[in-house]
């Protein structure tokens, strides 16, 4: 297995069939996202193979990775965002297998794939995030995607919520109620979405999920939350929010909100 260098530079011996990306990704994304600065000093890295089987070699599965190095020289943010998209490149890998192994490799009606894309931000000095795109197709009527965040302090760490919010167990049911209303609060939901677990929308908020725990490990595990200098973005699969039609649910909270509610203001200095 071809595997993803720590650092763009070390690419060139990647692969020589995968050309790198012109753009970063523009696939659907918050808006407010969007709209907030990212890093330009960074520049896109693609890593990728193909498998085949003997029974239908003409119809390879494809999969890819792009993701942003240059955040700090070869340092621990680039490092950790390298290890990242090896992770996420295992992960295609591991989807094609399962592919080409089922069976099914002949009757798909086009080209099965597994691909990431990404965007940089810079929070502030202190603080990188990365949102990748993913979307896979193993035949059937349309491609499944979603979406991975990685926020990151300056030494390469994970941004937790023990860092982002001093006192955790105060902060996080206030920025569950923020989530919980603000999904219910749309015309046509009836209910949070199922990556919170599918409370019904009621007046009274109800406990907070793992997921908006002390305990969490990251802000992804949160629902793909992304910070940025203007605040911070959950994006939610089809899905993880409510179906496909449906299509990806985003939600966006301020930076003023997070203060208020407790978030380090020395997070965005």
């Amino acid at each position: 297995m071809r595997t993803l260098p720590a650092v763009a530079a070390a690419f060139s011996v990647l692969s020589l069939s995968l050309p790198l990306c012109a753009q970063w990704t523009e696939d659907v994304i918050s808006e407010f996202a969007m709209s907030a600065p990212r890093f330009s000093g960074a520049a896109p890295v693609t890593g990728g193979d193909s498998l085949s089987s003997q029974k239908c070699p003409e119809s390879p599965f494809e999969y890819s990775v792009t993701y942003p190095q240059g955040f700090d020289g070869g340092g621990p943010v680039d490092k950790a965002v390298g290890a990242a998209a090896e992770r996420l490149l295992a992960i295609g890998r591991g989807e094609g297998e399962g592919f080409i192994s089922s069976g099914a490799e002949c009757e798909s009606p086009e080209p099965a794939y597994a691909r990431v894309g990404s965007l940089p931000f810079r929070v502030s000095s202190r603080a990188y995030s990365v949102l990748y795109s993913w979307s896979t197709y193993t035949g059937g009527a349309h491609a499944n995607y979603g979406y991975f965040s990685q926020n990151l302090l300056a030494d390469g760490s994970e941004l937790t919520f023990q860092r982002l919010f001093s006192d955790s167990a105060r902060s996080l049911p206030l920025l569950w109620e923020i989530v919980y209303k603000g999904y219910c609060g749309r015309d046509d939901n009836l209910e949070a979405p199922s990556f919170f677990g599918s409370q019904p929308c009621a007046p009274a908020v109800p406990p907070a999920p793992a997921q908006l725990s002390p305990e969490a490990a990251s802000l992804d595990m949160a629902g793909h939350a992304l910070l940025t200098s203007l605040g911070v973005s959950f994006h939610l699969g089809p899905y993880e929010a409510y179906s496909f039609p449906q299509g990806p649910q985003f939600l966006d909270i301020p930076k003023e909100t997070l203060l208020k509610i407790g978030a380090d203001q020395e997070i965005w200095r």
